[in-house]
């Protein structure tokens, strides 16, 4: 698929049908093979089927682009939330509303850059929406977000610009690893607290905060949690790199983060040793209970601005 990477999956597994979405508009359906392991030589690779034209508004008003973050098969057809690229009011707080192929919607009293995206459960439930973390513009969030399809908030946390001088705005962001910093080790100029703030002792313990921390596709209800996997800049982190996580190259990490099924309480959050510094684009729940990544490495070229796209299996 042509264009910037997106990657977000929904996977149809009475027909085994996948479908990837695509940064230029529309998505790519696939024939799904039987999956295996061990030797990648023995790796089966997606058969294509047909393209499907986008069905989702083409812009949002204060935003300069649309992207779908999110894709779920759902009610037995497929469905879709977007995001704005590089929003600003009023799109950044403009009611979220999904899309469905054969021209359904579901508007939603939510805001549409926090919560767009879904978090997909066990077979016959119905998806919860959510993906939260930074998008540039405005609307952001600072971590995983979590909410019914009525609208009812589950997991949510806020973009504060200071931790204030008491740290009383520190947990308004989710927690994260501590192996970055401000490149100049500051967090008192516009430059500095939006990429992120520095790590900080509480407690006895060093602490660190969700910086321009991304959070793709949405994430999955899994036995041991609702489940989420972040894209993170590690080391310095600077305004003047002008990339997803303001990190440098090579400088980012895949985490796991897991939330309480039912108190929606913060768990945890553990790096995912086999992605790297590769980003999960999408994620599937299968009947079976394995869980789908599509990662996506934003540095293979295939010659025509193309993205090769790695469905890994779990469980």
């Amino acid at each position: 698929m042509q264009g910037e990477p997106q990657g977000a999956i929904a996977i149809d597994f009475n027909s085994m049908r996948l479908w990837i979405s695509g940064a230029g508009g529309g998505v790519q359906q696939f024939n799904l093979p039987a999956m295996n392991s061990g030797d990648p030589n023995g790796w089966p690779r997606l058969s294509p089927g047909p393209s499907i034209a986008r069905w989702w508004p083409g812009t949002l008003s204060g935003a300069q682009g649309v992207y779908p973050n999110g894709l779920v098969f759902w009610q037995n057809k497929l469905w879709v939330a977007v995001r704005g690229f590089y929003t600003v009011e009023p799109s950044a707080t403009m009611p979220m509303t999904i899309y469905a192929q054969d021209g359904q919607t579901i508007a939603t009293n939510l805001p549409q850059q926090k919560f767009s995206g879904f978090v997909k459960r066990g077979p016959g439930l119905d998806p919860l929406l959510g993906a939260g973390g930074y998008e540039s513009g405005q609307g952001s969030q600072s971590g995983p977000s979590l909410a019914t399809l009525s609208g009812q908030r589950l997991i949510e946390y806020q973009w504060p610009g200071m931790p204030g001088s008491n740290l009383e705005y520190w947990n308004q962001r989710a927690p994260r690893d501590t192996n970055y910093y401000p490149s100049d080790h500051g967090d008192t100029t516009r430059t500095d607290y939006w990429v992120a703030w520095n790590p900080r002792t509480v407690n006895g313990q060093l602490q660190g905060r969700w910086a321009s921390d991304y959070v793709f596709g949405g994430g999955l209800a899994l036995s041991d949690g609702i489940t989420y996997w972040p894209w993170q800049g590690t080391g310095p982190l600077d305004y003047v790199n002008q990339n997803p996580t303001f990190a440098f190259d090579g400088k980012t990490q895949t985490s796991q983060y897991r939330y309480d099924a039912n108190t929606y309480q913060f768990i945890s959050f553990a790096k995912l040793q086999d992605t790297g510094r590769f980003p999960v684009k999408g994620q599937e729940l299968g009947p079976d209970g394995k869980v789908y990544l599509s990662v996506i490495n934003p540095w293979w070229d295939s010659g025509q601005n193309m993205t090769d796209v790695a469905i890994k299996v779990y469980g």
